[in-house]
């Protein structure tokens, strides 16, 4: 367990900025397809096809988001009611969560759309290979959950050892929780950037088919925004709060499992 969370915890080190790139990279995703969308005779019917498709796309990531979400309110009932039963209670739905996530990631298939895709794509300006790039960031996603799940599993396997390691606990799930309110609020406002140009049926179409089946992704901001640069004031604020709080998680798992292993010694 100790030479496993060690190299959990140099992957985390050591991909600080590989993660915020990740991030970043949706964002460099999102404004190369975002040129040449709203034009006037747009189809609205082509329109609607692409988000019909895109939400395929962001109902996956939802419900990703929503299991992690799941994950966390579960470790969140055991630090408020500690006990033996409820420990392997909880370990047993905890890891179920964390299997399930990474037989998803094990199955995971790089989005390729149809041709008829590609041409609605190309006929409203957006760029097939970066909106398949897009759709594949889910993969780095999910491999982000399953290492902070791997994270949050050693320090609830090691909870029961004396009071400063439950104390360990709820303080790496408390962070954790910080890092998916922004997580969730960037996976939200990131579908006002795809579709920032375009008119109110599109916007009402939209809130019906994606906004009003997302169970996790939100923001306490819901404004749409006609403009793009306005989203991407928000999205930058958002990576903002990310990596600030990635540097803030670092530094306290490196502290906190020196001292678990001192502990174990």
């Amino acid at each position: 367990m100790v030479i496993t969370m060690k190299r959990l915890l140099g992957k985390l080190m050591g991909q600080r900025g590989l993660k915020t790139a990740a991030v970043a990279g949706a964002w460099v995703c999102l404004c190369l397809s975002g040129c040449g969308i709203g034009g006037g005779g747009k189809d609205l019917e082509e329109r609607k096809a692409i988000i019909d498709d895109y939400k395929t796309i962001i109902l996956a990531k939802d419900q990703d988001s929503a299991r992690f979400d799941q994950a966390l309110s579960i470790l969140e009932e055991y630090v408020e009611n500690p006990g033996a039963e409820k420990k392997e209670e909880v370990s047993a739905a905890f890891w179920a969560i964390a299997d399930q996530m990474e037989a998803d990631s094990q199955g995971f298939a790089p989005c390729q759309v149809s041709e008829d895709m590609e041409t609605l794509l190309t006929n409203q300006g957006i760029s097939v290979v970066e909106y398949e790039s897009g759709a594949d960031l889910r993969y780095t996603e999910l491999e982000d959950y399953i290492q902070s799940l791997s994270f949050l599993g050693f320090y609830l396997e090691m909870s029961d050892l004396d009071e400063m390691a439950m104390e360990d606990l709820e303080a790496a799930l408390e962070r954790y929780q910080k890092y998916q309110k922004v997580q969730r609020a960037y996976g939200y406002t990131e579908v006002n950037y795809w579709f920032a140009p375009w008119g109110e049926k599109e916007r009402e179409y939209i809130e019906e088919q994606v906004f009003g089946q997302l169970t996790s992704l939100e923001a306490e901001d819901e404004t749409w925004e006609n403009d793009r640069d306005a989203v991407e004031k928000k999205l930058n604020g958002y990576l903002d709060e990310l990596e600030g709080l990635l540097d803030e998680l670092a530094e306290f798992l490196g502290e906190s499992t020196e001292k678990l292993y001192e502990m174990m010694e």
